[in-house]
């Protein structure tokens, strides 16, 4: 915006005129024309001497479009019509025009006023598709800001400054009626609450009949978050997931789909995501950017099915930032599936770990966009609640958090390979930087410890050379020692909650996601002195190489 603008008015208007849950249906198609009206708003620049007009700049209000039935005026009825509720907007528009000294080329006054309006009488102006328009002109460029926002429609004039204004033509108004005479002092009735069930519009008032319902729109299957939304849903709510797991015998997406009201799913955008993800399985940072792209694509196909009474939102992390973009958002609250740290916070644990380990091939080789970063944590600012049972982000969220208990898996016994008379370190992760591999390397080195390694290396192909290590891989539970994974990043420590289950010494960081307790030692991320010194610790206090395991 010119920074030699200033604002030249404002508007501020609650969403909802009345908590009447009779009137609830309508005022929530309201609400959703006007989200995606200021979709469509919002920035609009008009020219010195350019005319605005209400409909040429919004389009025509179809169900295609994403509009719901919203609250209209008609014929001394308020009723159910697709595009309905606008009128707020229109008002608001006239209003902020007489307040920034518009010249006003059309403008319609209601013929009554609807119940509940907050409207000025004689500042309000109605619309109709679309030969019933709003239409203004200025001498002077101005652009409309609009949003939504904690249960308002928020809407600016931005234009010249006052002074830059005086030079221009003067604006006339001559020949527009700008009345303020009252409206009828008869309300109109309202088909949600009027009780006339022989009215031609009742049947179509009943069709629409209903509660406000949460919207889960999940994507990666977590037991934490499965668990908690069994417990948390209604009957009514919406579920929305990539694929249904049970169908089509897939574990990434067993999600319960019984007892919801509606159960959408995206089997072919999830196939062909499955299908680019596996061609990518060895490219860190190409395949972050493409899973980037699908989350986009993915909340894109979510927010084209939600219903318009969904006031409630259950949204995984990855998703946000592209439904807070595309305002899918507004006007509701909603909740947040943590699946990892918040952006900002992750691009600044993943930046301390390339200053320290410059040299790394796979630690600096991706990043977030910083337009998404921006819109993750306006979004993460403006959420309800963060749900996760990662206890570091439960902490960063302070009062908005709700954390969840870690779901532990089953031990099953095996035989354990006991190794060398030397101190044995379990790397139960991919050999990457972000995952502590330098640290774990580092003390290896410092102990002459044996290192078992539980996936690949990634970070270079000779990484470990010098040390003796066993490449495990999934079988890194048959091997007694300690578990060490100081990492800088975690977002499931599923094979730490194993470990966990197993009886094992665990030494790890606060960014894994778990709490220190009797197996659980936390070290600064980073700090290969302090995993020296508690690997030392616990093979002081075993009386030998091997701490011992705690029965399962």
């Amino acid at each position: 915006m010119n920074e030699e603008w200033s604002m030249l008015a404002q508007y501020r208007g609650a969403l909802f005129s009345t908590p009447d849950p009779a009137e609830f249906t309508l005022q929530a198609g309201k609400v959703q024309n006007l989200r995606m009206a200021v979709r469509a708003l919002d920035g609009v620049r008009i020219p010195a001497g350019g005319v605005w007009s209400f409909w040429a700049h919004l389009g025509r209000p179809s169900r295609r479009r994403g509009f719901a039935p919203g609250r209209e005026l008609r014929e001394g009825c308020v009723i159910p019509t697709i595009g309905g509720g606008l009128c707020q907007l229109s008002n608001a528009m006239y209003d902020m025009a007489l307040a920034a000294g518009f010249e006003i080329i059309e403008r319609h006054a209601h013929t009554q006023r609807v119940p509940n309006s907050m409207t000025i009488p004689g500042r309000d102006a109605t619309v109709f598709w679309n030969y019933v328009d709003l239409r203004l002109r200025a001498p002077f460029a101005w652009q409309i800001e609009a949003r939504i926002e904690q249960g308002e429609l928020r809407l600016r004039l931005h234009g010249e400054s006052r002074k830059a204004q005086a030079k221009s033509a003067p604006v006339s108004n001559a020949g527009v009626s700008l009345d303020t005479t009252p409206t009828k002092e008869h309300a109109p009735e309202s088909c949600e609450s009027c009780g006339m069930s022989r009215c031609f519009r009742h049947s179509e008032m009943e069709s629409l009949r209903g509660l406000s319902r949460t919207a889960w729109l999940v994507d990666e299957w977590w037991p934490e978050f499965a668990t908690w939304m069994e417990k948390q849903r209604c009957d009514t709510d919406w579920l929305f997931i990539p694929l249904n797991g049970s169908r089509w015998g897939t574990r990434s997406y067993r999600w319960k789909t019984e007892g919801w009201t509606a159960v959408r799913e995206e089997p072919w955008f999830t196939l062909r995501r499955s299908w680019r993800s596996r061609q990518l399985a060895r490219e860190g940072a190409a395949r972050q950017r493409a899973q980037a792209v699908f989350a986009a694509e993915l909340a894109e196909r979510y927010s084209r099915r939600l219903p318009f009474d969904a006031m409630h939102i259950v949204v995984a992390q990855t998703l946000l930032p592209y439904l807070w973009r595309s305002g899918a958002l507004a006007g509701r609250s909603f909740d947040v599936l943590m699946q990892r740290l918040p952006l900002t916070e992750l691009h600044r644990t993943l930046d301390a770990a390339a200053a320290q380990h410059s040299n790394s091939a796979t630690i600096a080789d991706y990043r977030a966009d910083r337009a998404i970063i921006a819109a993750e944590t306006e979004a993460l600012a403006a959420a309800a609640r963060w749900i996760t049972p990662h206890h570091e982000i439960a902490r960063l969220a302070g009062a908005k958090a709700v954390l969840l208990d870690w779901c532990i898996p089953s031990s099953v016994a095996v035989p354990k390979a006991r190794l060398a008379s030397r101190p044995t370190l379990i790397f139960p992760a991919s050999t990457l930087a972000r995952k502590g591999c330098h640290e774990v390397r580092g003390a290896a080195r410092a102990l002459d410890a044996i290192v078992v390694l539980g996936g690949p290396v990634l970070e270079a192909p000779d990484f470990w050379n010098g040390i003796e290590t066993i490449t495990a891989n999934a079988e890194w539970r048959l091997h007694d020692g300690i578990v060490v994974m100081p990492t800088w990043t975690e977002s499931q420590p599923r094979r730490l909650l194993q470990a966990l289950a197993d009886g094992l010494q665990i030494i790890t960081t606060r960014n894994s996601g778990l709490t220190s307790n009797e197996q659980v030692t936390l070290i600064a991320e980073g700090d290969t002195d302090g995993l020296i010194r508690e690997v030392s610790l616990r093979v002081e206090d075993s009386g030998g190489i091997f701490p011992p395991r705690r029965n399962p």
